[in-house]
């Protein structure tokens, strides 16, 4: 038997009857107001429609919503490489395996009898440098 105030017979706050209040109602729209899923307005049709159409309106509100987060990504992924350097082959290490063609993101190298970094191209990334099996690139300050 319980110690608290209502000594577990059902006389605590919710008095036993079971009327808890979902905190969620997936039928209802989110954050937002009648005819509206996720701050975005359902077209007339959809306001009467049953509970999947408003999950499925749900859904792609969280999609646009990923699109734009994934944006905000790669637009941080492409402002985290390092201003101001550039990649650089020690042509005496190289052995055109063609491992740092394959690595950069800005397609800047191109390997034939050695591997050439065009400067234009190179962010600076620095991902030929890490996984150049030579230790044949390096990075330096632009010119």
């Amino acid at each position: 038997m319980g110690r608290g105030m209502g000594g577990g017979m059902g006389m605590g706050r919710g008095m036993g009857a079971g009327g808890a209040i979902p905190l969620t109602d997936p039928t209802l729209p989110i954050a937002g107001q009648a005819g509206q899923v996720g701050g975005v307005p359902l077209p007339p049709a959809m306001t009467g429609e049953p509970e999947i159409e408003l999950l499925k309106a749900q859904a792609q509100a969280m999609e646009e919503q990923l699109k734009v987060v994934n944006a905000q990504i790669s637009q941080a992924e492409q402002q985290a490489t390092i201003p101001g350097l550039v990649a650089v082959v020690d042509e005496g290490k190289c052995t055109a395996c063609g491992i740092c063609r394959e690595v950069c993101p800005a397609r800047a190298i191109i390997v034939d009898q050695g591997a050439r970094i065009d400067p234009a191209k190179c962010d600076g990334c620095g991902r030929c440098v890490a996984d150049c099996p030579q230790d044949a690139i390096s990075l330096h300050k632009a010119v």
